[in-house]
């Protein structure tokens, strides 16, 4: 637990909670994402967009490396991916 200034006020200070969910990089997302069926349609730089056949919809991974992927995206792609957090 860390504290960070807040944007609106100066005097005002805010508690940033760590995330408890298992943090992942690129690579791994990818390979959860082979698994649950989805099909990499194409690369593009470092970018591997994903999709599935009869769902009009596309996830971006993006791959560098061994980073890990920022919280929110991650939750964004396993929202979409119908992805628990069991399955990291």
């Amino acid at each position: 637990m860390t504290w960070a200034r807040s944007r609106s006020s100066a005097a005002t200070w805010l508690w940033i909670w760590p995330s408890d969910m298992k943090k992942v990089g690129g690579k791994r997302m990818c390979s959860i994402l082979a698994a649950k069926s989805w099909t990499l349609a194409r690369v593009t730089g470092s970018h591997h967009i994903y999709m599935r056949p009869g769902i009009n919809l596309r996830i971006t991974v993006p791959v560098h490396g061994n980073v890990d992927l920022k919280t929110g995206l991650q939750r964004a792609i396993m929202k979409l991916a119908g992805i628990g957090e069991e399955e990291l």
